[in-house]
């Protein structure tokens, strides 16, 4: 890190928002958003070259109604709200550290039975052997 407190203050604040982001990003992959009702719902294409883990070989999307579905669908709408724009003192749904780990394993799980299993590998090896 860097010696000047705002050169260490913006890289926080740059791999924050990153890590905000590619979380949606994934979340949204497998195919999980919150709907309007507030619950888990289903994500849709926006455009014809969005794409989900449906269009690989083994790609199946995450059951909204499955365990997990609700932290991933309030983890992807605190990301969001969050990542959207700059905010302070909201009520956005909790993005905290242990909060992106608990999705962030459920997608890791996820993709490691869907499309990892089809093509061979063992995703959580392959992330230890890194």
């Amino acid at each position: 890190m860097q010696r000047d407190p705002l050169a260490n203050a913006c890289a926080w604040a740059a791999i924050h928002e990153g890590r905000l982001s590619a979380m949606r990003w994934l979340i949204g992959f497998i195919g999980i958003k919150m709907d309007r009702n507030g619950r888990p719902g289903a994500s849709k294409r926006g455009r014809d070259t969005d794409t989900f883990i449906s269009d690989l070989p083994g790609g199946v999307r995450f059951d909204p109604t499955a365990n997990g579905a609700d932290t991933l669908a309030t983890v992807w709408l605190g990301c969001s709200q969050a990542g959207g724009h700059a905010t302070h003192g909201t009520e956005h749904p909790d993005i905290s550290d242990k909060s992106l780990a608990a999705a962030l394993l459920l997608v890791l799980t996820h993709l490691e039975h869907t499309i990892y299993a089809k093509a061979g590998i063992n995703l959580i090896e392959l992330i230890r052997a890194v």
